[in-house]
This record gives structure tokens, C-alpha cells and sequence, in this order.
């Protein structure tokens, strides 16, 4: 074991033959254990005489078992102590013989928070298990595909011995209908709780929401990242048994983090003091880490908030698992959004005759955190916005994502998502959404209805001129690259 002899018997017997072995004998079957590359092996020696060296008396290594058998050795000596050094090997000092996980709930950003953690991960040397509504992978190979955001896929990605890290996207349907599935994690992220799903599987209320939400933290082992701006995120902290907590926040004044702080805990949030906007890491008044909002390439110098406050969070979240500042930094340094490896979550579309941003917002927050990243854009043409509702919301739901972009954009193409769900008819949702806009002061000749997605995908793109910018809400089944390669254009420059 480990590249020592610990027992040695006689088979016929049993008979402890350990300490009548000859140091030659010994030394050789170690040796044979390194060339083969093994942390524990069996060796079949025959020897007339175990006690002499096998350069004196005829003996050779018959058998190399990488699965030992221990009954025998135990018959022979019970005393002898053979677990030990297995375990030892298996769990060092201050080790629990788990790899670093990390589970994430929230509203909105989750994919991109679990996408950003797991580069991180994946930076410090880790070979990292990821599962999303994306799909899965095992480092950068996709091992499955399709919305695969609970714990029964995490637990299965976790049975592959190749994976060293976790980190595992829990959304609400299946944290309501089964659960966690797996038993803990290392670090639990509570990002936020919106209405997005209310009136669905029994959920009513946000606060109802939350405590579906909340399992993810109430199951951390070693550190719960909570969102110090949302109080329902605050809340869970009453349920949290982790030793260590962390709060977020875009604003360095917050009074919960500033009083988390000074009693020593950890927190991370965006400061504007500087002569640019920072991210700061600190735990109690030792600073761990600082990162300008100008080395994170998706914040477009600190005008896209949702990429910020997603690296907020994955900062922390990484962190708990034990990496290094310095790793974090270069990681979320060289982090991008594409439609590779992230789709339908901000990605920017420099290359065409227009600029072109996709983005799913399913929410009015969302929606909002769209459009003020939309106004902040230096666009010489007009604004035009695609965006869409699911039908299975409440219709106080889709006149709030309505009311939220109203008179923010030049245009406005209301359509269906494309899956029609619900009992709606095709044009309900679209009428609904222009049906709002009106009643908020957007112009109808502004407004166009198209209960097709993509028809309305189609009216959008095509009616564009060169130097306009169209925000795409929609992410509709029709695969961008595809879409794009149509009209001439290579959409893999991103």
C-alpha cells in the first residue's frame, strides 16, 4: 500500500509471514507496485523460503492483483493493521474524500453564473462536471444535451471517476418536484427570486418560491452565497447551517453586507468609488481580491449589470471551493458569452451590418436589465426590440415585461415563445404584450403582432437596416448559426 509492504501470508495456511520476509523480497514487489503505477496491489510470490532473497533461492512474482483480498491476511493476523493506510491514502490529512461542488438556484443568471464558476474550476486544474437547462459536460466535451438542471443529472455526472469538480445549475422545476437529488453540495448559491414561475406546480407567491429555492443553500456544507439587494435571499439565512456565509451586492453600501463584514464575513460587491467600477472580494477587513469591471469582457466596461453581478457571485462561489484569487481573475478576465458555449445569454454580434444582441429575458427585471444595456449602446441607426411572453404565465407576468421596456425602443415585434404552452390561442400573448405597450404610451405604429416566431424572427431580422441594433428576447428554436449563414453572414466571429 502506497509503495509499502504491510502484510505478506502464506496462502495454504493462512499463515503472517510479514515479518520473515526478506527485505529483497519485499523491495521487489514494491517496486514491481511503482512500475505498475498502483497505490494498492496484491503480489503473487512463490518462494521455497520467503525469508531468503529471491537472488539466492529460486523466486519470481507470479501475479499482480489490483483489487487485494484482505480475509486472508486478516486470518492470518488480526491485529495487523491494513485499513488504515488504504483509508489514509484515500482521504489525506483535512480531506473528506469529496471532489469541490457547487450548486446554484436563483431566478434569473444562473447559466451564466454556473458557466463562469465552472471556468474558474476548470483554470485551477480541475476537470470539471457541468450541468445547465444547456446540457452537460465533462470538461469541454458535452456528454448530454437538452435542460438538464437538477440533481439527478449532477448525481450521475458525479459517478464518472474523471471528474474532479461540480458545479450544478438547480432550477425550480426540479427542486419542487424532486428536490435536491443529491445529498449536499460544497458552496450553495442563492442568486435571486423572481416571479418568473408563479402560478406554476402549486407555487403562488414569492415567498413561496424562495423556500423551494432556499434547499440549495440549506444544503451547504462549507459556504452559502446569498444576494444582500434581495430580501428574500436574506431570509434563508435563517435556515443555513454552512460554517461560513457570504452576502453580494451591486451597491458597496449595503447594510446588511457592511454589517456581515464587520463581523468578519465574507462579501463581494460592485464599488463605483473608484475612477471606474470594481469588484472587491473581502472577508471581515482582510480583502481577498479585486477585479475592474473593464478585465471582464461581457460587462462592456460596467454597462451590462447582469454579467456583473453573475461575476459577483461566481467570484465568491469559486473562492469557496478554495481558488486562489489570482485564478479567479484570469479566468472571468478571458470569459465570454458566445452563442458556443452560453446561448441566449447576452450574446453581442459585432460582425454583421447590424449589432445584434441575444439575450432570453423571461422576466420583467430581465427585460428591464435588457433594454438599459440597449440604451447605454453607442448605435448610429434606431433600437428595435424582438421579445415574446410564455403562455402559461399570468397575464399580470406579461404586462409587467411589457411595461418594463415601454418607450425604450424604436420598435417593438411581439410574438409568441416558441413553444406555445398553456391554453392560450397563438395571438393571446403577442395582443397582450402590444396591448400594454399601447396602454404605456408606445405609438402603434410601432407595434407589430406576429403570433409565429419565427415569422416574427423573420420580420425583425430582415426589416434591419445597416448601424441599426436589435435586441432579441425570443431565443427561439431556430439555431443562430443557421439563421445567420442564411442572410451571408459567419456568425462564429464572436
Amino acid at each position: 500500500m502506497n509503495g509499502s509492504l504491510v502484510a505478506a501470508t502464506m496462502s495454504e495456511k493462512p499463515v503472517d509471514v510479514t515479518d520473515e520476509i526478506h527485505p529483497h523480497n519485499s523491495r521487489l514487489a514494491e517496486r514491481a507496485t511503482r512500475i505498475l503505477g498502483m497505490d494498492v496491489a496484491e503480489i503473487i510470490f512463490q518462494s521455497p523460503d520467503i525469508s531468503c532473497s529471491w537472488r539466492e533461492v529460486p523466486g519470481a512474482i507470479t501475479g499482480v492483483n489490483s483489487n487485494p483480498e484482505l480475509q486472508s491476511h486478516l486470518a492470518a493476523n488480526p491485529k495487523r493493521e491494513l485499513a488504515g493506510p488504504m483509508i489514509r491514502k484515500m482521504f489525506p490529512e483535512n480531506s473528506d474524500g469529496r471532489i469541490p461542488t457547487v450548486g446554484i438556484t436563483g431566478s434569473v443568471g444562473k447559466t451564466t453564473t454556473s458557466r463562469m464558476v465552472a471556468d474558474i474550476l476548470s483554470q485551477s486544474g480541475k476537470n470539471v462536471a457541468l450541468s445547465t437547462t444547456l446540457g452537460a459536460w465533462i470538461g469541454d466535451e458535452q456528454v448530454m444535451q437538452g435542460d438538464l438542471a437538477g440533481g439527478g443529472v449532477a448525481s450521475l455526472l458525479m459517478q464518472d471517476s474523471a471528474v474532479e469538480a461540480g458545479v450544478f445549475e438547480l432550477a425550480r422545476g426540479g427542486l419542487v418536484k424532486y428536490g435536491m437529488i443529491i445529498d449536499a453540495v460544497d458552496v450553495g448559491v442563492m442568486l435571486n427570486v423572481h416571479d418568473n414561475h408563479l402560478g406554476l406546480n402549486g407555487i403562488h407567491t414569492r415567498e413561496e418560491l424562495s423556500r423551494v429555492k432556499r434547499q440549495v443553500v440549506q444544503n451547504a456544507r462549507k459556504l452559502a452565497v446569498l444576494n444582500a439587494d434581495d430580501p428574500l435571499c436574506l431570509a434563508a439565512r435563517e435556515s443555513i447551517t454552512a460554517p461560513r456565509t457570504s452576502l453580494v451586492s451591486m451597491v458597496s453600501d449595503n447594510r446588511e453586507l457592511l454589517a456581515h463584514q464587520r463581523n468578519g464575513g465574507m462579501v463581494a460587491y460592485l464599488s463605483s468609488d473608484a475612477s471606474e467600477p470594481e469588484l472587491h472580494l473581502w472577508e471581515g477587513s482582510k480583502q481577498i481580491g479585486q477585479l475592474s469591471c473593464r478585465d471582464i469582457p461581457d460587462s462592456w466596461e460596467g454597462r451590462n449589470r447582469p454579467a456583473l453581478i453573475n461575476a459577483l457571485f461566481a467570484m465568491a462561489a469559486a473562492h469557496g471551493v478554495g481558488v486562489d484569487f489570482d485564478t479567479i481573475q484570469e479566468a472571468l478576465s478571458g470569459f465570454k458569452s458566445t452563442m458556443k458555449n452560453n446561448p441566449g445569454r447576452n450574446n453581442y454580434f459585432q460582425d454583421l451590418p447590424y449589432s445584434l444582441v441575444v439575450c432570453q429575458a423571461d422576466s420583467s427585471y430581465s427585460m428591464r436589465e435588457a433594454a438599459e444595456f440597449a440604451g447605454q449602446m453607442d448605435i448610429p441607426g434606431q433600437k428595435h426590440l424582438l421579445l415574446c411572453a410564455v403562455g402559461d404565465r399570468p397575464d399580470a407576468f406579461i404586462r409587467d415585461k411589457a411595461r418594463a421596456i415601454a418607450g425604450l425602443f424604436s420598435s417593438y415585434v411581439c410574438t409568441n415563445y416558441c413553444e406555445l404552452r398553456g391554453e392560450r390561442q397563438p395571438e393571446d400573448v403577442p395582443m397582450l404584450i402590444a396591448t400594454e405597450l399601447k396602454a404605456c404610451g408606445v405609438p402603434e405604429e410601432q407595434i407589430q403582432v406576429v403570433p409565429s416566431s419565427e415569422d416574427a424572427m423573420k420580420l425583425a431580422y430582415d426589416s434591419l437596416n445597416d448601424d441599426d441594433l436589435l435586441v432579441d428576447t425570443t431565443f427561439s428554436s431556430v439555431h443562430f448559426d443557421e439563421w445567420l449563414e442564411q442572410r451571408g453572414f459567419e456568425w462564429l466571429r464572436l
